[in-house]
């Protein structure tokens, strides 16, 4: 029997999958080809689904960022203890970052 907390992380998971699954092209402000360029999803080992962003580091506010991508979109990317972080990040580094969820960052790193 399946305890509680694997309930929960199957619907989690379940509800992550839905919300990058239905995502049409025009809420990302794209077309299909765009896309696959500006950001790749990937599945977790545990069913959830990732996407990679890339942009400059616009501020730093406790624990988020605000990054700036390639078509001007502004997205805040929050850290927390599980984030990994590569390197010392500051103001008007390029970082790519993999995020799930609402923008909860899993790994950010500087970009050259």
């Amino acid at each position: 029997m399946l305890s509680n907390l694997h309930v929960r992380r199957i619907l989690y998971a379940l509800l992550l999958l839905s919300m990058f699954e239905a995502t049409p092209a025009a809420v990302w402000g794209a077309d299909d080809s765009n896309i696959n360029q500006a950001r790749s999803h990937r599945k977790l080992s545990d069913g959830t689904m990732s996407r990679t962003i890339k942009g400059d580091v616009l501020r730093i506010e406790y624990a988020d960022y605000v990054v700036k991508e390639k078509d001007g979109k502004e997205v805040r990317v929050h850290t927390d203890k599980t984030t990994q972080m590569m390197g010392q990040l500051k103001r008007g580094d390029r970082i790519e970052a993999e995020i799930i969820g609402p923008n909860h960052a899993l790994l950010i790193r500087a970009l050259p």
